[in-house]
């Protein structure tokens, strides 16, 4: 397991190969298999779309998950470019890509606590 974890409160995304595999909006709909009517997306219940595609990323992909096959025991970070808007985008290992771009010009977007804690907020880097 990794030793830092990076905090996202903006929009995201996950790329591989052109195209999008999952992204914040996943999260207010009912994983394929959630047949629960009752179903809200309130963060209590599980069963959304974005775990379900995570969960299948992180643990291989391929076979009945439409994923691409994730051959790598690990996803590790291969490369990181930031842009002038405060957006990063995360190269991993296998051909995957995390896009993070924040979309407002107040409040927090992306923490990373390493060493010190980095914070991208109101359009600013702060080493916290």
């Amino acid at each position: 397991m990794g030793t830092h974890a990076l905090h996202i409160q903006c929009p995201w995304r996950i790329e591989y190969n052109g195209t999008v595999l999952t992204e914040t909006g996943d999260y207010y709909f009912p994983a394929s298999d959630n047949d629960d009517p009752t179903w809200e997306p309130d963060g209590t219940a599980g069963g959304h779309l974005q775990d379900q595609i995570l969960d299948a990323l992180v643990s291989g992909g391929g076979g009945d998950s439409g994923l691409p096959s994730n051959d790598t025991t690990t996803l590790r970070v291969e490369l990181v470019r930031g842009d002038s808007f405060g957006g990063v985008r995360i190269r991993l290992t296998g051909g995957y890509e995390l896009a993070i771009f924040p979309v407002t010009t107040r409040g927090e977007q992306w923490r990373l606590p390493w060493r010190h804690h980095f914070v991208m907020e109101s359009g600013k880097l702060w080493p916290e």
